[in-house]
């Protein structure tokens, strides 16, 4: 008879094969014809399970990694939960002509995807008012601090934690980035040393427990050509991610050393030229202080999220009969905090049912912003004749930070409905008509959707027997 560890290994590893299984990774190259202007991008799609690592994407010969967003997706039509993932990558061209894309391998999770590559035709840049030299780098607004670091510094590399902001309402974001600078007339080679240590010490330095925090999860260190007081670097992303502090106590960045390999010159001829001696020096980035404004005083500040957000809304029809349900979606998007974004605020009346919504979001991660959308898909029923102002059942308050002020966004439809009065307790006939239009709009989908990810069903089957058989045989051995 199996021991109890073997059990238990079989039933981990049982679990990881299923998983892997259930990872569906595809890919996308767009843009095969750009302009010199322009941008290529390579888009990886992964569904059925989370992110935890990812291989880096290719270089591209004639073209410069230029930024990488990710985009997490609920897709509340699963029946599982899971979310879309989808991270790109761009790249910007450095001249014209033809170049091609070799295939290449993208792993996610250890499992590998054999991506085919492309030829991409790059034409001439496209008449705009952006000066052609401005294609190979970028020009930032540093701030003061990280000017006088160049100017401190001349022209040696330095490491800087960057805040997007030095000061903060409670609940808004912050980004946060950890960047090396190597300026391009460097006349010593700095390569990265044991990176693959040096980085979960540094995630680790970053760990804060008065606010939330949304990992960039980079995969890669990412490069970029910018430009700080006239002198040409060399940006390294080491790591990024954005804070929201959950009360009004200053977010202190502790300092962080990384270690570098440089290699110099020396006065000693080799056999090749002059030789070289490697060195391994530790640059500092200074620590950071952000401060933290509270919230002015208002009856929702404890609740209410913190951001600059808009609404998008939509609705099936706007003209109905009493009892009939109509599809009623809310949809918020803005860069706050995807966990203080609750259900905007409904009104109970017994002129008009509302059924709790149906959730689903999408966190997208770019190069200097974090942006969330939320839709709440509302079922809602009329129970009397009457012409209905959303607005006055649908609202979402939250606080502005660029204006200091509590805003509401409000729906802006209009229902009208006919039809006799219906009690607020919901009849056999109105349960029927419900699930009847929700029924006949989704059956065919939902069909699809099962026969395509039927591996999930079973295996959440299995696994739960698995588990049943696993903690009996527990309670056995302790009888025993």
């Amino acid at each position: 008879m199996f021991k109890l560890r073997n059990i238990l290994f079989l039933l981990v590893l049982f679990f990881w094969v299923f998983q892997l299984s259930a990872q569906e990774i595809s890919a996308d190259l767009k843009n095969a014809n750009v302009p010199l202007n322009g941008s290529f991008a390579i888009a990886i799609k992964v569904t059925g399970a989370e992110v935890k690592n990812y291989s880096g994407f290719p270089e591209i010969q004639g073209f410069f990694k230029k930024s990488i967003t990710t985009t997490n997706t609920v897709n509340e039509e699963d029946p599982e939960g899971y979310e879309v993932i989808v991270i790109e990558q761009t790249y910007a061209p450095i001249r014209e002509g033809r170049f091609t894309v070799p295939a290449f391998n993208f792993s996610v999770n250890g499992k590998s995807k054999k991506i085919n590559g492309v030829t991409i035709t790059v034409s001439p840049a496209i008449s705009s008012n952006v000066p052609e030299r401005e294609i190979e780098e970028t020009n930032t607004e540093p701030d003061d601090e990280l000017l006088e670091l160049v100017n401190t510094n001349k022209n040696k590399p330095f490491l800087q934690i960057i805040p997007s902001k030095k000061a903060i309402y409670q609940g808004e974001g912050v980004i946060v980035k950890l960047c090396f600078y190597l300026p391009d007339n460097y006349q010593n080679e700095v390569q990265f040393y044991k990176l693959t240590e040096q980085i979960p010490k540094i995630i680790a330095a970053f760990r804060t427990t008065s606010c939330w925090e949304t990992d960039f999860q980079l995969s890669e260190v990412q490069t970029r050509k910018i430009t700080l007081n006239k002198k040409r670097y060399t940006e390294y992303k080491i790591y990024q991610s954005a804070f929201y502090p959950f009360n009004d106590k200053p977010i202190d960045l502790r300092p962080v050393a990384m270690q570098f390999s440089v290699l110099k010159e020396t006065n000693k001829p080799g056999p090749f030229g002059v030789k070289t001696k490697e060195t391994i020096e530790t640059f500092n980035a200074p620590a950071q202080r952000i401060f933290v404004k509270p919230l002015p005083k208002h009856p929702l500040m404890a609740v209410v999220p913190v951001g600059e957000f808009t609404l998008k809304e939509a609705i099936a029809r706007n003209k109905a009969v009493t009892g009939q349900s109509i599809r009623y979606e809310f949809e918020v998007a803005g860069n706050g905090y995807q966990g203080s974004m609750q259900p905007p605020a409904t009104l109970e009346s017994d002129l008009l049912d509302v059924f709790p919504p149906r959730i689903s979001q999408a966190i997208n991660k770019s190069e200097s912003a974090l942006r969330v959308r939320k839709k709440f898909t509302y079922e809602i029923v009329p129970l009397k004749a009457d012409t209905f102002k959303l607005a006055q059942f649908f609202s979402f308050v939250y606080f502005s930070p660029n204006r200091g002020v509590y805003d509401t966004l409000f729906s802006e439809y209009t229902l009208f409905a006919n039809g006799p009065t219906i009690q607020k307790t919901l009849t056999k006939a109105t349960i029927t008509d419900w699930y009847s239009e929700n029924i006949a709009l989704a059956s065919s989908e939902k069909t699809a959707l099962f026969e395509e990810n039927n591996h999930r069903y079973y295996f959440n089957i299995a696994l739960s027997l698995i588990l049943a058989l696993g903690i009996v045989a527990i309670i056995w051995r302790r009888k025993v």
